[in-house]
């Protein structure tokens, strides 16, 4: 992929980033031992 007049440390930052908060959630889970999120089901 190449991108114009972008210099190439902030493409790795960008990338860093959505990397960094797409894994987020597993990774605080797995840090503080968190049990996996619930869905709650509408009340009837």
């Amino acid at each position: 992929m190449q991108v114009a007049d972008v210099a190439p440390e902030v493409l790795v930052v960008v990338q860093s980033l959505i990397v960094l908060f797409v894994a987020a959630p597993p990774l605080v889970r797995a840090i503080f031992r968190l049990p996996e999120a619930r869905v709650l089901e509408a009340a009837k």
